[in-house]
């Protein structure tokens, strides 16, 4: 029987995998939060690809489609969340504490 931490490394190395086969082939777009505006605009992905929101301001902000399908909710200073946008489309979104800040993602 292997060390534990061979065992351990090998489930590691074979989640890995999995995860990436099921995200659809990984990130494929990142919308930065900076200055109170999301960039860029508009944001084109793959349909089923993840994208990435990420907060470089110092202030805290929310990130949510303004039909409802994504809703990521609070992303901190300096962090990031992640969403996936499964079906083709035009998905504007808002920050959801700040009215002035929008932006859109093209799935196709």
């Amino acid at each position: 029987m292997a060390p534990d931490w061979r065992l351990a490394a090998l489930v590691c190395a074979g989640s890995a995998v999995l995860l990436s086969a099921c995200s659809g082939g990984g990130h494929s777009g990142v919308i930065t939060i900076k200055n109170f505006a999301f960039s860029p605009q508009p944001l084109t992905v793959k349909a089923g690809q993840s994208v990435t929101v990420r907060n470089l301001d110092s202030s805290l902000h929310g990130f949510a489609t303004d039909d409802g399908s994504v809703v990521l909710g609070a992303v901190n200073p300096g962090g990031s969340r992640v969403a996936v946008f499964a079906k083709p489309g035009r998905y504007t979104y808002h920050c959801t504490l700040h009215a002035s800040m929008k932006g859109v993602v093209v799935v196709r």
